[in-house]
């Protein structure tokens, strides 16, 4: 299960691609892992605050490109 989040986190922070976790051969990822809060909620329950911190900072980064860029 662990796995499966770090992969999520690793490609919601582009620290990764499809493409680079397949070349491994099979990786898992959580169910709706394309959402933000699935990800966040996890490292929030095992208390690694740290990546909750990044991932909420990049969820607002990415909030305020998308409204000024429209």
């Amino acid at each position: 299960m662990n796995e499966a989040y770090e992969n999520s986190y690793k490609l919601l922070m582009g620290e990764t691609t499809y493409d680079k976790l397949a070349e491994d051969g099979m990786f898992l990822l959580p169910i709706n892992h394309e959402d933000p809060l699935v990800t966040l909620k996890y490292f929030e329950q095992i208390e690694d605050y740290e990546k909750c911190i990044k991932i909420r900072d990049k969820q607002n980064k990415d909030e305020y490109n998308i409204r000024n860029n429209n």
